[in-house]
């Protein structure tokens, strides 16, 4: 499914809510009627580079994310601007690649920690047997280690 157009009312609209909402973050001397910061990452964003405009990204551009992660839920109160790589980060395939490795790297670690708990039964089970051959032949103590 391809990117959602939004119409250039509804874009204007979410980045000046968005932008007045947050102007506290803005450095002096930016203007928050054409720059806000990144939800994300807190790097501007320019009003005038909104991917949908754009012919390439750029390092200000900006594109609309849904908060609740809902693509259908085009209410504005759940659209803000965001950097394209940051809304990818955010919610889309870089996630399920982050989730897949988070999930291999716990399962490699599931499997040691199964590996070392496995050698720590048979090194008990060893001693165990080591003790009841020491307690029938006492002379076996320096045998058996």
């Amino acid at each position: 499914m391809g990117r959602k157009k939004f119409t250039s009312k509804v874009v204007r609209l979410v980045f000046k809510n968005y932008s007045e909402k947050n102007k506290h973050k803005l450095k002096n001397g930016q203007d928050p009627t054409q720059e806000a910061m990144c939800p994300k990452c807190n790097k501007t964003m320019l009003k005038a580079q909104y991917l949908g405009n754009m012919k390439e990204e750029k390092d200000k551009t900006w594109d609309i994310d849904h908060i609740d992660q809902n693509n259908e839920n085009n209410d504005i109160s759940n659209l803000q601007p965001m950097h394209p790589i940051c809304n990818k980060q955010k919610g889309g395939k870089n996630n399920n690649k982050e989730e897949k490795h988070m999930n291999n790297n716990n399962k490699a670690n599931q499997k040691n920690n199964n590996n070392v708990n496995q050698s720590s039964n048979n090194k008990a089970y060893n001693d165990t047997n080591n003790n009841r051959a020491n307690q029938k032949n006492p002379n076996n103590k320096n045998k058996a280690k």
